[in-house]
Formats: C-alpha cells, structure tokens, sequence
C-alpha cells in the first residue's frame, strides 16, 4: 500500500528547507540534503547557491491543484538561457523530491514553449525576448526567477540579488497572488525584502 502523500509545508519538509535557507540568509554558501550528513565545503561557487536556492524554493510554494496533471507529475524546473545552471541543479536534484513529487530540470531557449513548467528561471538573454516570455506566463502558476542580470522590467516572483557580498532574493507577492501561488511564511522571513505591492 502506498504511503500517504506529505501535505506540502510539513514539518518534515521545513526542518530541512528551513535550515537550508536560514544558513543561506546568514551568509554560509549554502546548504543541501542531510540525510548523509553531505554538507559542503565553505567555499562552493555561486553557481551552486543559485541551484540550491531554486530547489529550495519548491518546499515553500503551494501551487494550485490545476497546476499538476496526475499526483505523480514531477515538479519541472525550467532554466531559461542558462545552460550551466541547468547542468547544476540536474547534480543538485538528482534523487531528491519535492513536496512528495519527483523533480525534473529543463533546459530552456528563447523561443521555446513553456508549458508544464513550475518553476521558472530567467537567465541572460535579450531583454525584449524575456520580458516576452515572462508576459506569456501572466495568469499560470508559475513561480518566476528573475537572476541578477535580467532586465528590471521583467516582473518576476523572485528575484535574485548580491548583498553585503552575498546572494539574496527579493519577493514580490503581488506577483505571486496574480499567478496563484501561495508563498511560505517562512520564506518570507528569509528574503532580502518582500514587496507587497507591485511587482519588482
């Protein structure tokens, strides 16, 4: 018989997303999976940060049910313009779940459909055909994330940002509300700034 299904924010998920995301907050590189006790070395590169964070991020965001297809349906990551990062977070995924559901990587280009996509990463790119891409999205549950280099005017849920020489993320829940999605308190209390208004 099957085990039933974690409902998404247990306290399980938390006790792992949380620690990740608070010793990131803080200023450790980053943290992953201790189930094997793997911490990383101080040290690890932005790149990794960038991985790790967009996994995170799947353990404080309830979508709507429309949002999958069967209770199996993978949570898929799309990286959009951004090949390495793909290649990163495939490393940093791999075996691992996300409220209960498998976890797919897509590499994406510009031009190229966006369906089933949960999570969305906005890599470099022209700034015309980003804001293009981003503006298809409008109304889906998508979680957006905008990396340090995009454009200003793209929209996004997330955003990444460098302060006090650390990666941190603002969080625009207007943005959020307009594609349906629910945002975590707790990854609220761990953002740079959470914007309550508009989006960034």
């Amino acid at each position: 018989m099957r085990a039933p299904r974690r409902a998404p924010w247990s306290p399980a998920w938390f006790r792992w997303g949380w620690l990740c995301l608070a010793a990131l907050a803080a200023g450790t590189t980053w943290a992953v999976d201790d189930r094997n006790g793997d911490w990383p070395e101080a040290g690890e590169t932005e790149l990794r940060t960038k991985a790790v964070y967009l996994y995170q991020f799947g353990a404080f965001v309830a979508w709507p049910a429309r949002a999958f297809p069967a209770v199996e349906s993978p949570v898929v990551i799309g990286i959009l313009e951004a090949e390495a990062l793909a290649n990163e977070l495939s490393m940093v995924v791999d075996g691992r779940r996300l409220q209960g559901r498998p976890v797919a990587v897509r590499k994406l280009h510009l031009g190229d459909s966006l369906g089933g996509v949960h999570v969305l990463f906005l890599g470099r790119g022209a700034d015309a055909q980003v804001i293009e891409a981003i503006s298809a999205l409008r109304g889906q549950p998508v979680l957006t994330v905008a990396d340090t280099v995009t454009p200003a005017d793209v929209r996004s849920i997330i955003r990444f940002l460098v302060a006090d020489g650390r990666l941190r993320f603002d969080v625009s829940l207007k943005a959020a509300e307009q594609a349906s999605l629910g945002i975590s308190a707790r990854l609220l209390a761990v953002a740079h700034r959470v914007d309550r208004g508009t989006a960034p």
